[in-house]
C-alpha cells in the first residue's frame, strides 16, 4: 500500500462505494445528516456495518436485527449472527449524531 492513497479495504467494506470510512486519515466525505442535525438512519447503518467489519464481524454472516434512535439522537444498531449461531455471537453499535461509533461485543 502506498502512503497517501486509500487501500482497497474501505471500498470493500462498503460494497465498492466511493465513500471512505469516517475517521480515516484521508476521509473528506461529510456525514449525511437527517432533519434533526444527526446522521440519517441509512448513514447510521453504513457506519455501524463498517465499525463491525473493522472489529472482525463478517458482513456476510451478520444481519441487522434492529435499529432504534434514542431521544439524544444516538442510533443503536443490533447485529446478530445468522442461525445457527453460538450464544454471544452478536454486537451492538452505537452511532452518535456526529458520526462516531462505539461497538459493544456480545456476551
Amino acid at each position: 500500500m502506498r502512503i497517501g492513497r486509500s487501500s482497497w479495504l474501505p471500498l470493500f467494506l462498503v460494497g465498492a462505494s466511493p465513500v471512505a470510512l469516517v475517521g480515516s486519515a484521508d476521509a473528506q466525505t461529510p456525514v449525511l445528516a437527517d432533519d434533526t442535525g444527526g446522521v440519517s438512519q441509512a448513514r447510521a447503518l453504513d457506519l455501524a456495518r463498517q465499525a463491525a467489519a473493522l472489529e472482525g464481524y463478517d458482513p456476510t454472516v451478520y444481519v441487522v436485527a434492529s435499529v432504534e434512535q434514542q431521544a439524544d439522537g444516538i442510533w443503536v444498531v443490533f447485529l446478530d449472527h445468522v442461525p445457527p449461531g453460538a450464544p454471544g455471537r452478536h454486537c451492538t453499535v452505537y452511532v452518535s449524531p456526529d458520526g462516531s461509533t462505539r461497538l459493544v461485543h456480545g456476551r
